[in-house]
């Protein structure tokens, strides 16, 4: 099965396969609040905490596309692990032609065309009227998250995930938010950017640990390459680093005091150690836990950035 990887797999397979849950399901919603936290996030600092002077009409459109390329991603992510013999328990075998509208395995690739279309075509509206950088960011966003799936060398088989994520859900929508607002970026704008870098890559590290085992076949992860053990360090680190990020940011008045109530979100994060932890039965729960970590973070450091302007 591995050998037909490429979008069209599928036409490979000698039988048709139904995803076990719907739509909603398949693009992952909990995963969302790592395109939508720094897009909101991203606007705000372009304009200095100022939610008065966010331009909404062309703020809503730029939500709606990152919603859009992160479901795609999702459901792409599903996808070609299913052709690479990862997720045989998501996706059950039924009688070839026997077509609904629940999630089938042959629908993934014409609804990832499709949100491509759609999306690039905001964007290019979008860019029209606010930057032209933001087609170019945009179109390595895109290439960064079919690559990260995609292919027997894709960017999560070598253990580029974390990686990629820093700057596909990190520097990325932060950038494009703030040439979308603003028409430039400076410096300041990326280091803004570095506690969702922090996030995010805590959010993929997390969910590679939980499927050490699962992986060992098909990838080479850093949680595989290293080994539970040191992967948990380095996921506390990581964790330890976005705190670090703000407080560090906030010493060099970058970002206001009242953002250190991120502090608040420390307990979520203490529960995903917990969880993720090498003696730890609960590991599954993990990556609901890192969801969760991002979006209460996210929203403390929104809401400190509000309350300052």
């Amino acid at each position: 099965m591995d050998k037909h990887i490429d979008l069209f797999g599928y036409r490979q397979l000698n039988h048709t396969y139904k995803y076990q849950g719907s739509w909603w399901k398949v693009i992952r919603p909990a995963t969302l609040t790592g395109s939508i936290m720094p897009m909101i996030y991203g606007t705000l600092i372009a304009l200095g905490g100022d939610w008065q002077a966010i331009d909404y009409q062309h703020f809503l459109l730029f939500l709606v596309i990152g919603v859009m390329v992160q479901m795609a991603v999702n459901m792409l992510n599903d996808y070609f692990d299913f052709l690479k013999g990862q997720e045989e328990g998501k996706w059950l075998e039924v009688a070839q032609g026997k077509i609904g509208m629940t999630p089938y395995l042959q629908q993934i690739p014409f609804v990832f065309i499709g949100l491509v279309i759609v999306f690039s075509s905001l964007t290019l509206w979008l860019a029209i009227r606010t930057s032209l950088v933001i087609i170019a960011i945009g179109i390595t966003g895109l290439v960064l998250g079919y690559c990260y799936s995609a292919g027997r060398s894709s960017l999560s088989t070598l253990g580029l995930g974390e990686v990629t994520s820093t700057f596909s859900l990190g520097w990325f929508p932060i950038m494009i938010a703030s040439y979308i607002q603003t028409g430039f970026v400076t410096e300041m704008t990326l280091l803004l950017a570095l506690p969702f870098c922090f996030l995010i890559a805590s959010m993929i590290l997390t969910n590679n640990i939980r499927d050490i085992n699962k992986d060992q076949s098909t990838r080479k992860t850093i949680a595989i390459r290293i080994g539970h053990v040191k992967a948990y360090w380095l996921l506390m680190l990581i964790v330890i680093a976005a705190y670090v990020s703000v407080f560090i940011l906030i010493m060099t008045d970058l970002l206001p005091f009242t953002t250190s109530m991120v502090l608040l979100a420390f307990p979520v994060s203490y529960r995903l150690m917990t969880y993720i932890k090498p003696t730890s039965n609960s590991i599954k729960k993990g990556m609901r836990q890192a969801a969760l970590h991002h979006f209460i973070f996210s929203l403390l450091l929104i809401i400190g950035t509000l309350i300052s302007s």
